[in-house]
């Protein structure tokens, strides 16, 4: 989690478990997949080889712009 924590001080991000499946999701700003690629792969539960994730470019359509 300090990781995580760590990106979310640096990118605008949401994460976590899914509530009936296993797993979980995180969003979160880079420039391209290959800088998400470098996020992802530093994150030390990755590193260990205690998780794995798939990577998906996402193209925002719709944001709010009441963000507080």
């Amino acid at each position: 989690m300090n990781y995580v924590e760590k990106v979310a001080e640096e990118r605008c991000f949401v994460g976590g478990g899914f509530v009936d499946e296993l797993g979980g999701m995180i969003i979160f700003e880079a420039k391209d997949l290959e800088e998400a690629k470098k996020i992802a792969d530093n994150d030390p539960l990755m590193k260990r080889n205690l998780y794995t994730y798939e990577l998906f470019e996402w193209e925002v359509s719709v944001l709010s712009n009441d963000r507080d």
